[in-house]
């Protein structure tokens, strides 16, 4: 008791300096006649006695008393009284996890808006939002596999290169994600992990790099699961080239599918999940990449290596309940009105769904005012009309969802926007349609006019690169013509020129004579250039000296401003990991680590 005792102390003492309010409301109670009425100014008191109940006063002190002690032991249990600590177990999240990023060719394809890779972007980027414990790591590959950045717990860092990242960084071309699995084992091994998990964000794996990539798990010293994360659509998507058109294979364009049913028999068969890249984050929840429902390493019950406990102390204020509500009710009506706001104010664990902000606005304006913001998202699930949510996530850049949701009504304003949102995931004759419906129901509908001339535009521009295309393959029908005739000519002038080379041997001997002559004059011409290169090194040499001593006599702000402007070096993240990539893919060039084998995708 007396150790209790000891430890008694109040957890928020600030609510302490509630019972500084209790002299200011007795006083007002008294200035408002609660103490003292005002009848005793004009009337007699001996007979204001006899007119007064005598128990009047008595009940009226009883009643403000109460209340002073209402409130007393309001702000006692406000305090938090407490003498009592509970231990409370926490334990140290260990999960590193390693993603991987595909880099190769086929991440550009436009069957998802505005291309595979950049929808594998934004999702990396609300994956690495979501990383709250453990430390990550981020590795790209291609025709080979690199690490971007080894495994930490500033995602803030993984988040700087995201910008950077596209095929054309990659020194090899290719897909081989057997190389990129292998190289997160090598990062796990590396830093010792005592569990990891490997995400990879891909639109495919061959069948033959499954294997390898099985096998490479399976003599792993740890479990390491595997789970996907598919970009792009089974119909799959042309792959765009910048300033050059659609990749072709043959003369076909390229159309690279996401086969969804493969990924997923790797994942299960490699421990992992697999699941299609959605526009919410229902994809990262069932991967748990938060770490949420992840098992870490306990012995039958025992707390594992890593669970520690701590400390905290007990709050006991809500004891004074049992004292403050039997005194509330007896306290007078108003004066309960008062015990009862202060209750309000107690600390409570408990959440609800009622924002402050709800009082004076609806949900409407409270979208609107997230849409001036910026903040698109937000506004859309926000939003109660269709419309206003087609437009919001049109904004956000979520072309689909714009095109789902205006998809639902079929007045002139939905119509325009899904027809802007088939443009911009380039639909372009299903975005015609759309403006024509339009056109119909308003013909002088100007935006609908100027946007449907655009993408007419884009189509004739279409139709002409494949009719050169057209061309080129008649001329290239024609230069092969030609070129079986300059194959009858070139034998004739084989035979010409075997007859010639007799002739060219006798003109050799005579030829040898004139270049040993020459020889002896070039070693003459070589020993005058070596004294002249000797002389420009010692005039070299003086310049430096003399450089040297120039900046001796400068001044130390002088100085200074001639080392920031030496040290200044651009800012490109992207040539920086280009750089380093090239330089990794020639050291393993030489030690025959990365030569392309025959078949290996190109794509």
């Amino acid at each position: 008791m007396i150790e209790q005792l000891s430890q008694f102390h109040f957890l928020r003492p600030f609510y302490l300096l509630g019972f500084l309010v209790l002299p200011f409301l007795w006083m007002l109670f008294k200035k408002s006649g609660y103490l003292n009425n005002d009848w005793h100014k004009v009337m007699n008191a001996e007979f204001l006695k006899h007119l007064t109940p005598q128990d009047g006063p008595v009940q009226s002190r009883r009643s403000h008393l109460l209340v002073y002690c209402v409130l007393a032991s309001v702000f006692i249990a406000l305090a938090g009284p407490t003498w009592k600590q509970i231990p409370q177990p926490v334990s140290q999240i260990s999960d590193d996890m390693v993603v991987i990023l595909d880099l190769s060719l086929s991440m550009l394809a436009t069957d998802v808006s505005p291309d595979r890779l950049t929808k594998s972007k934004h999702k990396l980027h609300d994956l690495l939002k979501m990383r709250k414990e453990g430390n990550t790591a981020l590795i790209v590959f291609s025709g080979d596999a690199h690490v971007v950045t080894p495994l930490t717990d500033d995602t803030q860092t993984i988040l700087a290169n995201l910008e950077a990242l596209d095929p054309f960084i990659m020194p090899v071309i290719g897909s081989r994600p057997d190389k990129a699995v292998q190289q997160a084992l090598n990062l796990l091994q590396q830093s010792n992990s005592k569990t990891g998990r490997i995400v990879m964000l891909t639109d495919g794996v061959e069948p033959t790099q499954s294997a390898e990539i099985l096998e490479a798990l399976k003599a792993f010293s740890l479990p390491v699961p595997l789970s996907i994360l598919a970009v792009g659509t089974p119909q799959g998507g042309p792959i765009t080239i910048p300033k050059q058109g659609y990749l072709k294979d043959d003369g076909q364009v390229i159309l690279p599918k996401m086969q969804f049913e493969e990924l997923n028999q790797l994942a299960s068969d490699a421990g992992g999940q697999a699941s299609v890249l959605t526009l919410d984050d229902r994809d990262l929840l069932k991967l748990d990449i938060a770490g949420e429902k992840a098992e870490f390493s306990q012995d039958a019950g025992q707390p594992s290596e890593k669970q520690r406990f701590f400390d905290t102390w007990e709050d006991s204020g809500y004891w004074l309940l049992l004292l403050i509500i039997p005194m509330a009710l007896l306290a007078h009506r108003k004066n309960l009105l008062l015990a009862l706001a202060l209750f309000i104010c107690y600390p409570a664990d408990q959440s609800y769904a009622l924002e402050w902000k709800d009082l004076w606005q609806t949900k409407n304006q409270q979208a609107q005012e997230l849409l001036e913001q910026g903040n698109f998202e937000g506004a859309a699930n926000l939003f109660e009309s269709t419309s206003h949510q087609a437009y919001a996530q049109y904004k956000a850049g979520q072309y689909e969802a714009a095109e789902q949701l205006s998809a639902k009504e079929s007045d002139v304003l939905n119509l325009y926007n899904q027809a802007n949102a088939l443009a911009k995931q380039h639909k372009f004759e299903e975005a015609i349609e759309k403006y024509n419906e339009v056109l119909d129901k308003e013909p002088q509908h100007e935006d609908a006019l100027h946007n449907k001339a655009i993408i007419e535009q884009i189509l004739d521009q279409q139709q002409n690169q494949d009719q050169q295309q057209n061309q080129d393959q008649q001329q290239n029908q024609d230069q092969q013509q030609n070129q079986d005739q300059q194959q009858n000519q070139d034998q004739q002038q084989n035979q010409d020129q075997q007859q010639n080379q007799d002739q060219q041997q006798n003109q050799d001997q005579q030829q040898n004579q004139d270049q040993q002559q020459n020889q002896d004059q070039q070693q003459n011409q070589d020993q005058q250039q070596s004294e002249q290169q000797t002389e420009t090194e010692q005039e070299k040499e003086q310049s430096d000296k003399q450089l040297q001593a120039a900046q001796e006599q400068l001044t130390d702000e002088e100085k200074q401003s001639y080392e920031q402007w030496m040290r200044r070096v651009p800012d490109d993240p992207g040539a920086l990991l280009r750089r380093k990539f090239e330089q990794q893919a020639q050291e393993r060039a030489r030690t025959q680590q990365n030569i392309r084998q025959e078949g290996d995708p190109i794509w």
